[in-house]
This record gives structure tokens, C-alpha cells and sequence, in this order.
């Protein structure tokens, strides 16, 4: 497998001022992100990342373990790291984010500029009131998954494409199912945490908590929707992270 696998590059601007790795939320695809690629201002070259059995990779093995992967995570995101870079990650996709700079902290890898945490409660606080959604039923594993909003229609109501979604589903939930939370760390450098006013399955307050882990800075800016507030809000979003990059504002 080439380490090239682990993202797509939807436009290449090498004069940029900085590289955002973009991860998903669980069940997504780089996919998700494809809007964003032109939305972007041209100080951002967007790396979207593909995980194994999603989108284009979905012919390959999904992973189940969490550090299965970070493991190829880290490989796989090595280039982004010969630049400036940030990463930017939503629900599931926070979580890879936080553990990804841990494990370049401890191999001596160049660092993210910013970490963008969207949609996820902080480690500590997700464990201790996890549910291990990968043990449900597919009905209430569905029944979750479309409470949370976001999900295309054409997947729930075409019954093939449920049966290919679901055990995706099911094999993320695995991956958070597996993780535990390190001891209290703070990460040398700036983290924004976004989140939805109306987000039930992640309440906006308990967010506050991943200020226990910044230790060059730390924001908490609303954004008003739910769960998958990020759709909806995408040039709210792109100002914070120019602003936030400290990049030239978008005309």
C-alpha cells in the first residue's frame, strides 16, 4: 500500500501557506469533504483523508483497532508533515486527530501549527460515558445513527446500501470501542474545539473539558446547528480556521 492511499489531494496548491488534513466523522469518506475544496481560500491546500474500507479504499480491510489505526495513520500522513500543517477533525475524525499528535509527539515528527476538534467530547469524558455502539443490534445501531442527522437518504432507504454501510458503521464503533484515553497531556499547540448549540449526542458545554489538553492555547467557538453543524455552517467554519491559522482574511 502506498502511504499516497491514506488521502486525496482534490486540488494541489504548493505555494500555500499551509496544509489542512482533513479526517471524517464515522461511516464517512473523504468524500465529505469535497465541498470544502474550492471553499478553501488559496493559502489552504485541503489532504482529505481516506480511511481503509471507506470510500475509494473501500475494497480494502477495514481496521477495528484503535491503534491499528494510528498506527497507519501516522505512516500514511508522514508527508503532510514536511510542511506547515493542521489538522481538522469531526466527531470520530477529533479523536484520530488528538491521538495522531500524541504519536507524533513521541516519534519526533513535526507538529500540526493548530488542531481543530469538532464534534467530539474531550477523551477522559468520552470514555467514562461511553456506550459500545459497535455491540448494538443493527437496528439500534441505525436507529443512533440517523438520530445524530447527517446520514444521506438514499442510504436508508435502499436496503443495499444499508447492508454495505452498517458493517462500516459497526467497524468505526469498534475503533472507538477499543480506545482508552492516556493520562492527563497537555499538546504544544494551539486547539480550537467546534461545536453544534443543538448538538444532543455531544453537549456544547462538555466540550470545555479539551482545555485540559491545550497547553499553547485553547478556543471554544458555537456554531448553531447539531451534530453535523459543519454542513451547514461551512463559511462560519472556513473564517475561524483562516482566522485561527492566522492567515490573510477571506475576501
Amino acid at each position: 500500500m502506498s502511504v499516497s492511499d491514506w488521502f486525496l489531494r482534490p486540488v494541489e496548491r504548493p505555494n500555500a501557506s499551509v496544509v489542512l488534513v482533513m479526517l471524517h466523522h464515522v461511516g464517512g469518506a473523504a468524500a465529505v469533504y469535497s465541498a470544502w475544496a474550492k471553499a478553501l481560500p488559496p493559502t489552504i491546500e485541503p489532504w482529505l483523508v481516506e480511511l481503509p474500507g471507506h470510500g475509494a479504499r473501500r475494497g480494502e480491510p477495514r481496521i477495528d483497532r484503535f491503534a491499528a489505526m494510528i498506527d497507519g495513520l501516522a505512516a500514511g500522513l508522514r508527508p503532510a508533515t514536511e510542511r506547515r500543517f493542521a489538522l481538522f477533525g469531526h466527531s470520530m475524525g477529533a479523536l484520530l486527530s488528538f491521538e495522531l499528535t500524541r504519536r507524533f509527539i513521541q516519534d519526533g515528527t513535526p507538529l500540526p501549527t493548530h488542531l481543530f476538534l469538532n464534534g467530539f467530547k474531550e477523551p477522559g469524558n468520552y470514555v467514562r460515558n461511553r456506550v459500545r455502539r459497535s455491540r448494538l443490534s443493527d437496528p439500534q445501531l441505525l436507529e443512533y445513527i440517523v438520530s445524530l442527522g447527517g446520514t444521506p437518504p438514499e442510504i436508508l432507504e435502499q436496503k443495499e446500501l444499508l447492508d454495505m454501510t452498517l458493517p462500516l458503521i459497526r467497524a468505526d464503533y469498534s475503533v472507538l470501542d477499543d480506545y482508552e484515553p492516556p493520562e492527563a497531556v497537555k499538546l504544544p499547540c494551539p486547539i480550537t474545539v467546534l461545536g453544534g448549540t443543538s448538538d444532543k449526542s455531544v453537549p456544547f458545554a462538555s466540550l470545555a473539558d479539551w482545555e485540559k489538553h491545550a497547553g499553547q492555547g485553547f478556543k471554544l467557538v458555537p456554531m448553531p446547528g447539531g451534530h453535523f453543524f459543519l454542513h451547514d455552517q461551512k463559511a462560519k467554519v472556513i473564517q475561524q480556521l483562516v482566522a485561527d491559522l492566522q492567515l490573510p482574511p477571506v475576501a
